[in-house]
């Protein structure tokens, strides 16, 4: 069956891959009416203790195994065919186990999926969707099992930006678009957040998040959710289980953390906000990102932490989540040892179970980039770092290989897009996928 399907129904090509990255060395370690957010608890928000011990930097044991160098094998991706001024990967998501990628294509307006099979990685055929011309892909999701993938579509007409969600699923060993709906947005310029699990998808877009969630197999409208004028998000994520939401909002001197439960009441589903939690560690007018466990259990808070004057490093602040009051708990932060960079973006991104992270930046200008990643021993209670970016593969310095950063599920894939024209690859025409194993 599996040989039918490779050879006439996703009619797979062997993805060529230069001879460099072919091969592995031994590298130096180097996105119904509005209900706000307003009915928050009547006790004071939960401030995490300052003193406590639990909130101190996890040290990163220098004298790890983990921290030796390690084996490290690059494959580079390229589109099979592409048109001029194609912008090969300005988004791409991932299955659980980095077996399966999704990339856009956002020129030609489709998304170019690719299979690994036996260490070799094959591209199937495009996915298309019903978009026009005034249709812009900008943030792909796929969910673990590989089944959903979630497509955020932005229409740029009469000088207005609308944005519509596309669902493509996955039905025997195709993928097909099967349903799309609008998404509320109140600035097309704020963040944007695209989210999915197998059952459920989450657009929050500004300070308005827009779901979906499956019941009795039907896509049905969750009630959109708004936060107060007082705040702006600075970010979102879903648990792999879909039951769980996290929001992270800034009022410019404070960050928030907010926790929410997909709750289902006569077949109407919302988001019950279930805990509010100030963060003192993060500057609150800079980038914030968030990643959550499988069950909503754990949660992950990446942002910038100020270390001296103008001097800030990526920082990383991990938290278990109260089963009955949804607040979380503080276990553990890692202070990223990368060098700070004064005008760059945050980038940060980990595995299902928050063992292992990426933390680093990419400069505003393009220039450069620098990724370090961490993997949490729980016998040492301490992050281990297994290796930094670029020093670990030279030839990816002095250019933003960062400008999408995926960490598959499990923790053993890093992806990173490179844009056209920014790379050491003279094949890299319209844009690369550089794909990181251990």
């Amino acid at each position: 069956y599996l040989s039918l399907f490779l050879i006439s129904t996703l009619s797979l090509t062997a993805v060529g891959c230069s001879e460099e990255n072919n091969r592995s060395a031994l590298r130096a370690v180097d996105d119904q009416p509005t209900v706000k957010a307003e009915g928050l608890p009547t006790a004071e928000p939960t401030r995490l203790n300052e003193d406590s011990p639990l909130n101190e930097d996890s040290p990163l044991n220098e004298d790890s195994p983990l921290n030796e160098n390690k084996l490290l094998n690059e494959d580079t991706l390229f589109p099979s065919v592409f048109i001029e001024g194609e912008r090969f990967a300005d988004t791409l998501t991932a299955n659980y186990d980095g077996r399966l990628i999704m990339a856009s294509l956002p020129t030609e307006g489709v998304i170019q999926p690719f299979f690994n099979i036996e260490q070799s990685w094959l591209v199937a055929d495009k996915i298309r969707l019903s978009l026009t011309p005034q249709d812009q892909i900008t943030e792909l999701q796929l969910s673990n099992d590989g089944n959903t993938l979630a497509v955020l579509v932005e229409t740029n007409a009469q000088n207005e930006a609308r944005f519509q969600v596309h669902i493509v699923q996955r039905l025997g060993e195709s993928w097909f678009p099967t349903t799309q709906f609008p998404v509320n947005a109140q600035n097309s310029h704020a963040t944007q957040a695209l989210l999915a699990s197998d059952k459920t998808v989450v657009a929050a877009i500004g300070n308005v998040v827009t779901s979906y969630t499956q019941l009795n197999d039907i896509w049905t409208p969750v009630r959109p959710l708004t936060l107060p004028d007082s705040l702006t998000m600075a970010g979102a994520t879903l648990s792999g289980s879909g039951q769980w939401l996290y929001v992270a909002a800034s009022d410019n001197e404070q960050v928030w953390l907010e926790s929410y439960s997909l709750q289902n009441n006569n077949n109407t589903p919302e988001w019950a906000l279930a805990s509010r939690t100030a963060l003192s560690n993060f500057d609150a007018t800079d980038d914030i990102a968030l990643e959550s466990d499988q069950q909503g259990s754990a949660v992950s808070v990446a942002g910038w932490k100020t270390v001296g004057v103008g001097q800030r490093v990526p920082s990383m602040w991990q938290a278990v989540v109260d089963s009955v009051s949804g607040t979380p708990l503080l276990l553990h932060e890692v202070q990223s040892t990368v060098a700070y960079h004064p005008s760059a973006r945050l980038r940060f991104s980990a595995s299902n179970d928050l063992g292992t992270v990426v933390l680093g930046w990419q400069s505003t200008d393009k220039s450069e980039a620098n990724l370090t990643q961490y993997t949490f021993d729980l016998n040492a209670r301490s992050w281990k770092q297994d290796f930094e970016l670029p020093s670990a593969i030279p030839t990816l310095a002095k250019q933003p290989f960062a400008h999408v950063t995926e960490l598959s599920g499990d923790g053993k894939t890093l992806f990173l897009s490179v844009p056209a024209s920014m790379a050491a690859q003279i094949l890299n025409r319209v844009g690369q996928i550089s794909v990181i194993r251990q």
